[in-house]
């Protein structure tokens, strides 16, 4: 084997470094799934009544909201 071969792989076996290049496909895949899961609950978690930092002035047009219903 050579150096260059050596130094690529690392102090590991062929069996344990080839298992380790055909699982990055699959990880990969992996990631983007998560990434759009990320997407859609960040979309979610948007709306108005799931929002947790109002603005002082949506803040103001709740109470305004509230007291014109009482």
């Amino acid at each position: 084997m050579s150096d260059e071969q050596q130094e690529e792989r690392g102090p590991v076996s062929w069996e344990a470094f080839n298992w380790m290049r055909q699982e990055i496909p699959r990880l990969q895949g992996e990631v983007e799934q998560l990434k759009r899961d990320v997407e859609f609950w960040q979309q979610q978690t948007n709306h108005w009544y799931m929002k947790a930092n109002y603005t002082p002035e949506q803040i103001e047009e709740f109470h305004r909201r509230l007291s014109l219903e009482e």
